[in-house]
């Protein structure tokens, strides 16, 4: 049975660096899901995210194929209910990184059986230095501050919560051993 490893907290808290390095640790794939955002440097297309147009995005909705979408930050991003439901039938564990109402809306298709939920802290002033280093404008890293104190609020759904303010390399140790010990129960 496939587990979700929901990684959750403040843009540029180190979410998808984390979860990159946990899927080498373990083997575990990213769970794609879909954005109308366009691709950063380095981002690949069906790897990252699917990168859609608004259009392909509205017409999924209005089918009923998503299981959760909202608009963060001026684009949209979503997952479909075909994907979601695949997780508990794979022998493949996957990691995403999600607001706190994606989580809620992947609870309506999951169940806590199928999911482990990852809170990943950074103070503002270290989240608006690693937004700079990679290039975001003053007015993006604004607009993506301003979920900061709900984004906060979801450390309260976490099974697990770590800091990621100064060292990439201890947050991912935290975390490893917290999956480690936990996979030893489960089997």
């Amino acid at each position: 049975m496939g587990k979700l490893y929901i990684l959750m907290g403040p843009a540029g808290s180190g979410k998808t660096t984390i979860g990159r390095e946990l899927g080498k640790i373990f083997g575990m794939k990213f769970f794609t899901t879909i954005t109308t955002r366009p691709m950063r440097p380095g981002e690949v297309q069906n790897e990252d995210y699917y990168f859609i147009s608004k259009e392909e995005f509205l017409k999924l909705r209005a089918e009923d194929k998503l299981a959760e979408d909202i608009e963060y930050a001026g684009n949209m991003y979503g997952t479909t209910k075909e994907s979601l439901l695949k997780i508990p039938k794979s022998p493949t564990d996957y990691y995403v990184a999600l607001t706190i109402d994606a989580y809620k809306d992947y609870m309506k298709f999951l169940t806590e059986e199928n999911i482990v939920v990852i809170f990943i802290w950074a103070n503002r002033g270290t989240i608006i230095q690693r937004m700079k280093d990679r290039g975001a404008t003053d007015e993006d890293i604004q607009k993506r501050l301003k979920h900061y104190g709900s984004d906060v609020e979801a450390c309260a759904l976490a099974d697990y919560a770590v800091t990621n303010d100064i060292d990439i390399d201890y947050a991912v140790n935290k975390i490893s051993n917290y999956i480690r010990v936990n996979m030893k129960k489960a089997s």
